[in-house]
């Protein structure tokens, strides 16, 4: 029971310590889910995390809300300054995107180095493939609508934790959007 206890304290103490570590830029309500922004310049990250009101369901935002959001997520973490401490955009779960999840799986469903009985590229592994592919220029370029007055120029995207549907071809991953200032 003592080291339940234990673990327990650490545990929270922990959690307790990186939420402090982020700022929350704002959050809002929409109809599937709550959106959430945040800045960490110690980690050099500013992003989103969501969460869905309705079990089962995605935010699904199209590419002209994807742009709206970073655009109001870097309007609101450069108040008070500018962007130069932050290198990564947390986009989150790209099942919150439609439109980078069908790229995704599209890609994959034509790419003949997907091979969907294993779930897995020939070469390499799940994660370094779904960086190739949501780095492509077709989903760099939605990014970079952003507002000129940002001053950023998004680059390449890093993934992890990359979910498999039950057909074999990669649906979800969570992603962090690199940028550089101009």
């Amino acid at each position: 029971m003592k080291i339940f206890v234990l673990m327990a304290s650490f545990l929270a103490v922990s959690v307790a310590s990186l939420q402090a570590q982020s700022e929350v830029l704002f959050e809002v309500e929409s109809e599937h889910c709550a959106i959430h922004a945040t800045a960490d310049a110690k980690w050099h990250v500013i992003g989103l995390r969501m969460t869905h009101n309705v079990v089962g369901a995605s935010c699904d935002f199209s590419e002209e809300e994807s742009v709206e959001i970073v655009e109001k997520v870097l309007d609101a973490g450069a108040r008070g300054g500018d962007l130069g401490v932050y290198n990564a955009f947390r986009i989150g779960d790209i099942e919150d995107y439609a439109w980078m999840r069908k790229h995704l799986m599209d890609t994959a469903r034509e790419d003949p180095n997907w091979v969907e009985e294993t779930g897995r590229p020939k070469s390499g592994d799940e994660n370094s493939y779904v960086d190739k592919v949501l780095s492509d220029p077709v989903v760099m370029n939605v990014f970079n609508r952003v507002d000129e007055g940002h001053g950023v120029q998004f680059t390449k995207m890093s993934c992890e934790k990359v979910f498999i549907s039950e057909d074999g071809f990669p649906m979800d991953a969570h992603c962090w959007a690199e940028f550089e200032q101009k």
